[in-house]
This record gives structure tokens, C-alpha cells and sequence, in this order.
């Protein structure tokens, strides 16, 4: 796929402004896919689309039912982030403070539609910690992860 030229092609239709919603949840689906291979994951990250990805994470707050592109969107971006933090030291390390609270804003999100993509962001926090990575924890830690995960101990 990396070889064929595929990476650049799906992150132009995540980033140009001619890609519309629908494109742009297909692209993230795609790139979501990709990022479970081993061989690809790192390619992936080199390539800079982590910082894209977690774009993908924030919805307008303002927008009072969320379209089905918008939903699956925030999913696929969770699902991907999270893919792409397992295993890879280097692309664990591409993770700031910023991305992290990106991952994190998720699980303030209300809507029960929105109930997978919650998940995804627990996953892709939790895989984060996994290791022995002091600067990616302590990312995890400034972006104030702590603060944000007990209350959903209390309720998930």
C-alpha cells in the first residue's frame, strides 16, 4: 500500500478543503485499517498524519446533532490514533501534550452516539502508558489525563 503511493493520497483527502465529510470519514477509515499493520504503522506516523488525525477528534460544540460523518469520523480517529500507539516506541513519541488532550476531549463528549468513540480514546491513552516511555507518560500526565479517566470510574 505504502509502496503504491496510497499514504499521500488519503492524507489529501483528509486535509484538502475540496474533500468533503463523506470523503474525509472514508479516508480516516481507510488510513484506520492501514494503521493495524505492523509494516505500515510506523510509515504511518513518520509520515506525519498523527497531528491530522487527532483534527479529527474535535467537534463544534455548538452543533447540536451530529451528522453520521461526524460521529464515525471521531471514531475512525480514536480507532487510528489508538492503532497506531500499540507496540511503536517511535510512534508513541510522536504523541505531544496537544494530540493527548485531543485523545482526552473525546471523553468529555455527551452524546451516546459517541459512546465507541470514547472507547477508542480510553485505548489509545491506555496503550500510550503501556512501556517504559517516561516522556510519552509524562504527556499523558500534563495533558491531564488523570483528571479526566477517574470520573469515568465513576461513571463510564
Amino acid at each position: 500500500a505504502c509502496k503504491a503511493g496510497i499514504l499521500p493520497a488519503i492524507m489529501d483527502m483528509m486535509t484538502m478543503d475540496w474533500s468533503d465529510a463523506h470523503c474525509r470519514r472514508l479516508s480516516l477509515a481507510c488510513l484506520s485499517n492501514l494503521s493495524v499493520d505492523q509494516h505500515i504503522k510506523d510509515t504511518i506516523g513518520r509520515a506525519g498524519s498523527i497531528p491530522y488525525v487527532a483534527e479529527f477528534l474535535i467537534l463544534d460544540p455548538s452543533v447540536k446533532k451530529l451528522s453520521v460523518d461526524a460521529v464515525t469520523s471521531v471514531a475512525h480517529a480514536g480507532a487510528c490514533l489508538w492503532s497506531l500507539a500499540v507496540g511503536e516506541v517511535g510512534n508513541k513519541l510522536r504523541f505531544s501534550t496537544e494530540i493527548i488532550e485531543k485523545v482526552l476531549r473525546v471523553l468529555q463528549y455527551d452524546s451516546t452516539d459517541l459512546r465507541y468513540a470514547r472507547k477508542m480514546s480510553c485505548g489509545c491513552i491506555a496503550e500510550l502508558c503501556i512501556g517504559n516511555e517516561a516522556k510519552v507518560k509524562q504527556a499523558v500526565f500534563n495533558a491531564g489525563a488523570i483528571q479526566r479517566l477517574i470520573p469515568l470510574l465513576r461513571n463510564p
